[in-house]
């Protein structure tokens, strides 16, 4: 067991060095460099010295392997950086934005397993085989969806064409209602696919001949019982 938890362990611990790697030489082969782009605009009216103190604070000075290690260092030990975009602590903004996500990502987890309850419910108790057959092509459709045309969708029928959600200064339980949407169809289409069948075969043992001549021997003897005092 240890063993195998070490192993995992180590998996873990290369994927997430392997995914850091990859990442900073991206970020590095893009073209343009953010600092200059950020302090060289003529409204900001930084000299070029100005400039290169920037560059020296960041470490972007510094050659490539130096920097690979620098970041390394302070990703290990906790230290984001600063973001030049936002003017904040990069520890800051993931503190601020962290609450907020959380929150929707568990809504929309609650949310996908309610729609996935439903669905395979209906889909077993409904007698119309047309029914159920468009209730067991939902799942597959909910997946070929792409998310943020699934948004983009939701906000143009609820909000745009039938004026039921505000995207102008929504109040709070409002602003969550399409997003939460957004995130739990496409999460409910696997468990939804794993859960109907179960419920399809869970309903045939309960409508069996045998079964409902058990319950129907068991309701004659409770009768006869009755009739008995």
């Amino acid at each position: 067991m240890l063993r195998y938890l070490a192993g995992r362990v180590g998996q873990a611990v290369l994927v997430l060095m392997a995914t850091f790697t990859a990442a900073f030489l991206l970020l590095q082969a893009l073209p343009g460099d953010a600092i200059m782009i950020k302090f060289m605009s003529p409204e900001m009216g930084l000299s070029a010295d100005q400039i290169a103190e920037i560059r020296k604070a960041y470490g972007a000075d510094l050659p490539l392997w130096r920097q690979y290690f620098h970041t390394l260092r302070n990703f290990l030990t906790g230290n984001f950086g600063y973001s030049i975009q936002a003017g904040v602590p990069v520890s800051q903004q993931i503190a601020t934005n962290l609450p907020p996500t959380l929150l929707l990502a568990a809504l929309g987890f609650a949310a996908a397993l309610v729609l996935t309850v439903v669905l395979a419910a209906a889909s077993s108790l409904t007698g119309f085989g047309w029914l159920r057959a468009a209730l067991q092509s939902l799942p597959s459709l909910f997946v070929s969806v792409p998310v943020f045309w699934l948004g983009i969708m939701l906000i143009q029928i609820f909000s745009f064409q039938l004026g039921l959600i505000s995207v102008i200064s929504p109040g709070p339980v409002e602003r969550l209602i399409l997003p939460v949407a957004t995130l739990a169809i496409p999460i409910s289409a696997p468990l939804t696919q794993i859960l109907m069948p179960y419920a399809e075969e869970l309903q045939r043992e309960r409508m069996s001949p045998k079964r409902l001549a058990r319950r129907a021997q068991r309701s004659i003897r409770r009768w006869e019982r009755l009739l008995d005092v």
